[in-house]
């Protein structure tokens, strides 16, 4: 599960947990600035616009990578 903050700097937070309901079990924290991006495996997510209240990500990845969102 993967959940998406936005602080008051417009500094994006990827929350990733293994339980959808707890943040509280192990997971992982990313920050990244408009323009910077993540590589998870072989898709790579890209920060294009950062709003108050939203996030526009670019997901670059090849045909066979199934997205849930």
């Amino acid at each position: 599960m993967v959940k998406i903050y936005i602080d008051s700097r417009m500094l994006v937070s990827f929350l990733f947990t293994e339980d959808a309901m707890s943040e509280k079990k192990n997971g992982l924290l990313l920050r990244r600035k408009l323009g910077e991006s993540i590589i998870v495996g072989d898709a790579t997510i890209k920060i294009v616009e950062v709003g108050r209240k939203a996030v526009r990500l670019a997901i670059i990845a090849p045909k066979t990578t199934k997205l849930l969102f």
